[in-house]
């Protein structure tokens, strides 16, 4: 398979994390996005991310099952031993020193499997979905798999789960989802941060003009969909190019305002 991941940090900001990897012919991939109204973002997200894909790593090495929640747990350990350092010289609380979201993947054979605690985006893009229409962009096959730990507080969407410095398991257990294909993988996959997608992200109304409900989605999921076709119906031989054309497209459609990132998963021919 061919995989891609890329990771657009913003002046001023730089809290995600991207990483895909290969071990022998497994396909994973962790994304991170370090909350905002931490104390250290960027770190909290590079920390957890980059001990997650170790952890990730080590699993597929023993050829065992991974245990999500040792996973996860290990990355609040890490954190919470971080924390103690900052608390007595900043004067900043142990939970609100670093935060992040995660999302991981591991593509084997038949099996997919995803975890996350957060929010972002787990979709998957079935094969019929580039034989549809280019004005069809979603929902006709496309799937989104992450349902956000988000609440939706005074016209914002606040976390009520993130990976944190916290004891509480409430907080940080990962929730995973498992899919088992009939047959070799044909879809792509794509795991990202909430700057790219997530549904807690989703606009809804109602028409009186034409008294019907509408939908209004992700714009630069749309962006983003609309690059995969071109590069899907090219075979992919410039996919040098995809995250450069990817960026480009959302400055220029002035819709890059935040940091985003992604983990691309692309089926054999």
């Amino acid at each position: 398979n061919i995989m891609l991941s890329d990771c657009i940090q913003l002046e001023g900001k730089g809290h995600d994390f991207a990483s895909g990897f290969f071990v022998d012919n497994i396909a994973a991939g962790v994304v991170c996005d370090g909350v905002s109204s931490t104390f250290d973002p960027a770190y909290g997200a590079k920390t957890v991310g980059s001990l997650i894909v170790g952890e990730i790593n080590d699993y597929l090495q023993k050829e065992e099952t991974i245990c999500y929640y040792n996973v996860y747990k290990k990355a609040v350990e890490r954190l919470c031993d971080e924390a103690y350092s900052y608390e007595s010289s900043e004067g900043e609380s142990r939970k609100s020193i670093f935060a992040t979201t995660v999302v991981s993947a591991v593509l084997k054979d038949k099996n997919v499997e995803f975890s996350y605690c957060g929010n972002g985006g787990i979709i998957e893009v079935r094969k019929e979905w580039f034989e549809l229409p280019e004005e069809i962009p979603t929902p006709w096959g496309v799937t989104q798999y992450l349902n956000p730990h988000s609440r939706y507080v005074n016209g914002e969407n606040k976390l009520y789960k993130a990976v944190k410095a916290s004891q509480d398991e409430n907080i940080w257990v990962p929730e995973k989802v498992k899919l088992e294909l009939t047959k070799e993988m044909q879809s792509y996959f794509v795991i990202c941060s909430d700057g790219l997608y997530s549904s807690d992200e989703i606009s809804t109304g109602w028409d009186e003009g034409t008294n019907q409900y509408f939908l209004i989605e992700n714009q630069r999921l749309i962006v983003f969909l609309k690059l995969l076709r071109k590069h899907h119906q090219e075979q992919w031989q410039n996919r040098d190019r995809f995250a450069i054309e990817y960026r480009n497209s959302l400055e220029s459609s002035k819709l890059l305002n935040d940091d985003l990132s992604y983990v691309l998963f692309i089926p054999e021919p």
